[in-house]
């Protein structure tokens, strides 16, 4: 993501990364959707998405209410046309599908991770192209994000990108396992290393070594501009 630098739990951007999309360089060129969860500073920098949205004129942003709102409070001289912003209105735990420049969209808005965050519309989203990719963003790993997923993708999750937490705790192992079944999980967010939320890390991993012979295809991504191989498509 895009988000605010000098994050206090979190590493930055990948400063190749966020120079290549602000200034639509090769492979960063060429972008057709930008996918923002909800407007937490380590997912969202309103000022890097609109300077990026303004550069590359064929991107449209599907978000939050709250997110869009944002964007268009700074976009003073109007340069963003309504018809590249989507913020379907959902209320909890609703579904919606459409279609963004030709690409199918799956959003689910759901409980935000933490008791002082349940008011933050937060959205899991699905793509659907070669590869059926979702995106868990903050979700809580509550029994009722879940409920109605299993098999409503029209077919199974290639690639299921999800929060550290998400292999560290049994039940949330479990709901992804049994909701989901993806074949191959990706998990991310991990705390920098170089901060005291780096222990958040350890806990993880050694809850997650316990089971990892037993679960799902998983690979863990710790370090900014690692890379992995993307499931063929059956």
């Amino acid at each position: 993501p895009l988000t605010i630098p000098e994050n206090e739990i979190y590493k930055d951007t990948d400063p190749l990364a966020r120079e290549g999309l602000l200034a639509s360089t090769p492979p960063y060129d060429g972008v057709d959707l930008v996918l923002i969860t909800h407007h937490h500073r380590d997912h969202f920098h309103a000022e890097s998405v609109l300077a990026l949205l303004k550069q590359q004129p064929g991107a449209s942003l599907v978000s939050t209410g709250e997110v869009i709102r944002r964007i268009k409070a700074l976009d003073e001289e109007d340069q963003i046309s309504e018809s590249r912003l989507y913020a379907p209105e959902l209320g909890m735990y609703e579904q919606v599908e459409i279609t963004v420049n030709g690409i199918r969209l799956r959003l689910s808005r759901t409980l935000h991770d933490g008791e002082d965050y349940a008011e933050v519309e937060n959205l899991m989203i699905m793509v659907e192209g070669d590869l059926r990719i979702a995106h868990l963003g903050d979700s809580a790993p509550v029994e009722k994000n879940f409920e109605g997923l299993q098999g409503c993708f029209g077919g199974p999750i290639d690639l299921l990108i999800a929060n550290f937490p998400y292999v560290a705790l049994p039940k949330a192992r479990k709901l992804i396992q049994t909701c989901l079944d993806p074949r191959l999980l990706a998990v991310v967010h991990f705390p920098d290393p170089e901060k005291p939320a780096a222990s958040w890390t350890v806990v993880a991993k050694k809850s997650f070594d316990r089971v990892k012979a037993n679960y799902l295809p998983t690979v863990l991504l710790e370090r900014l501009g690692e890379t992995i191989a993307l499931p063929s498509k059956k």
